[in-house]
């Protein structure tokens, strides 16, 4: 199912597409080094925001789970909240 979720995140993973390539082609220039790291800060940002909304849509459809099949709810959104630790490294 196509959801705007998924929607916001893959336009932001194009965007993310986007500055890679444009900082392949800084790279292959020998443009500034601060350009290129202030490029590499927006790819950073952009993952983060990406990594916190598929983190917000996991938590709410594990809760969701939970309410439909009975299960513990905080048992279901602790396991969520383990899955976004580990995602973070």
């Amino acid at each position: 199912m196509y959801t705007s979720v998924n929607k916001d995140v893959l336009n932001r993973l194009k965007t993310v597409k986007g500055h890679v390539s444009g900082i392949e082609k800084m790279i292959e220039q020998d443009q500034n080094c601060s350009d290129i790291l202030l490029q590499l800060g927006a790819i950073r940002s952009a993952i983060n925001k990406v990594s916190i909304i598929i983190a917000e849509h996991y938590a709410l459809a594990c809760y969701d789970s939970a309410i439909d099949n009975g299960a513990d709810p905080k048992e279901v959104i602790r396991k969520a909240i383990q899955a976004v630790i580990k995602s973070n490294g």
